[in-house]
């Protein structure tokens, strides 16, 4: 069972086909540095250090800043979250899924940048299995806005279960289409070539759902939301908006349902 993009009306969702994935690995990886140039760009890179302080809040509550571990990123893009991650967390040993060669190219660069190393391994989520990276175990899986990309949502749980060790939690970043913000961000989306054939707006409880249906269940830390919109439905999504209000907009609060950008994290049911 596909997750739905919310990107279409309630009644009619959009549900991402597997087609998709391929699709998507081609504009990314052609248009890489275009996509990449948007996390430093004036107006959004206030926005995206929000987006990454909600995920570095998740991690948190699961591994200290000095703690070794593992940590997969599935769809890992340029690096703009797992770069941060290991600057955060010196002694994690970082991994990535990247099919988008483009992606995975400056994903790499920004790792030697800060003198450190990430192991790539150019193929789908889908194609991920216990010999992908050895005998190593991941201690957390990280999926950040990749979750309406994949082709086959159900195997791609099922893979990482296979590559999970114990005490591994996974952590999963979306745009909360169940917000005012969120809502409206589709319609901004609706004719970017990045977003043609998949999405970043999900609904946290077909999320959740699918999870469950793994063997999974969310943790009772772990939550967090950010780029925290108005209660009035109808206020419009801008962006310069967002960042002027940075002290309301860009702040970090446990939960959902206020926040465009939302963190879930998920554990295997012992």
């Amino acid at each position: 069972c596909a997750i739905s993009s919310l990107c279409e009306a309630r009644t009619s969702p959009l549900t991402i086909k597997a087609h998709a994935s391929s699709q998507s690995v081609q504009t990314y990886s052609s248009h890489a540095v275009e996509y990449d140039s948007w996390f430093d760009s004036e107006l959004f890179k206030p926005i995206y250090l929000a987006e990454w302080n909600c995920v570095k809040a998740a991690l948190l509550d699961f591994f200290g800043p000095e703690e070794c571990f593992t940590l997969l990123e599935i769809g890992i893009g340029s690096g703009r979250f797992a770069v941060p991650a290991q600057q955060a967390f010196p002694k994690c040993t970082m991994f990535g899924i990247e099919p988008a060669e483009g992606m995975a190219a400056i994903c790499a660069d920004s790792f030697k940048r800060i003198n450190s190393e990430v192991d790539i391994r150019k193929i789908p989520a889908e194609a991920l299995d216990p010999s992908t990276f050895g005998d190593t175990k991941m201690d957390c899986i990280l999926f950040v806005t990749v979750l309406g990309f994949l082709g086959d949502h159900d195997k791609v749980i099922e893979n990482i279960k296979s590559v999970m060790s114990p005490r591994g939690r996974v952590v999963v970043a979306f745009i909360n289409g169940k917000t005012p913000w969120g809502g409206q961000l589709c319609k901004l989306t609706e004719n970017d070539k990045f977003y043609a054939h998949g999405s970043c707006v999900l609904d946290a409880q077909e999320i959740e759902d699918l999870f469950m249906r793994h063997g999974f269940k969310k943790t009772t830390s772990g939550s967090y939301q950010t780029l925290i919109g108005p209660p009035d439905a109808l206020a419009a999504l801008d962006f310069g908006d967002v960042v002027s209000n940075k002290g309301e907009s860009l702040r970090i609060l446990p939960g959902l349902g206020m926040g465009m950008w939302a963190v879930l994290a998920f554990e295997e049911v012992k």
